[in-house]
């Protein structure tokens, strides 16, 4: 069971809804394009939740298979009424000074820091792609003046752009094993131009490629494709 999930007003579509199968609690949530694929059988209730909005539920009936089409699901926006609260400061700045000055910290700094930052920024992660050896651990991989440097120097842009390229090279290589572009231009039928820009929109990611079968991927392509056909404002995603 694949489809997916839009604003019931603005028809956007709308990312990291829970989804999940109410008789068996089996679940997944949407990707940033309100995409989402679930095994489900007949008779199944799937339950869609999201913060900021109404909770929807959906019964899979024989006619649901039947139509072997995406699922299109729309959620209401849910406005909260939530009361007014007052705040009071109950600590003096001199009992929080003190506190503060007795706190006792480890003195390997690095260490005290991994404890702060157990994990790598999103700004330097490219950083491994990079390396001919992967760095592991901690968000304390490189020093801060270097993170610095490569996060806003002109060479540090320029590896972020070569990591990128060879993570749309492995996914594109990924496809190619599963399908291979000529079998997915016959799937949409489109020319090798069009169905490239369409697998790049797409924007499938490395794990679900490695653990989703070809046939399996072919379907998603499909539906994929009803999407990019019928709301063009998404192909600026």
């Amino acid at each position: 069971m694949a489809g997916y999930v839009f604003e019931e007003n603005t028809k956007e579509p709308i990312p990291y809804v829970n989804i999940y199968v109410k008789q068996t609690r089996r679940g997944t949530i949407t990707d940033n394009k309100g995409y989402f694929m679930l095994k489900a059988e007949i008779n199944d209730t799937l339950i869609f939740s999201c913060l900021g909005f109404d909770k929807k539920y959906v019964h899979i009936n024989q006619e649901v298979i039947d139509n072997n089409e995406a699922l299109i699901i729309s959620l209401d926006t849910k406005i909260y009424e939530i009361q007014s609260v007052d705040i009071y400061a109950l600590r003096k700045y001199k009992q929080l000074e003190y506190e503060i000055k007795s706190m006792k910290l480890k003195d390997d700094d690095i260490v005290h820091a991994q404890s702060n930052f157990p994990l790598r920024p999103v700004d330097v992660d490219y950083y491994d792609l990079v390396q001919s050896a992967p760095l592991s651990g901690f968000g304390v991989v490189i020093s801060p003046i270097t993170a610095l440097y490569e996060a806003c120097s002109k060479k540090g842009k320029e590896n972020r752009k070569l990591a990128e390229l060879k993570k749309q090279d492995n996914i594109q290589n990924l496809i190619e094993q599963k399908l291979g572009v000529e079998n997915i231009m016959k799937i949409i039928n489109e020319d090798e131009a069009t169905t490239l820009d369409f697998i790049e929109w797409c924007d499938f990611h490395e794990d679900f490629l490695l653990n989703i079968s070809a046939y399996d991927l072919a379907t998603v392509i499909k539906y994929k494709y009803k999407v990019y056909k019928v709301h063009p404002s998404l192909r600026a995603r």
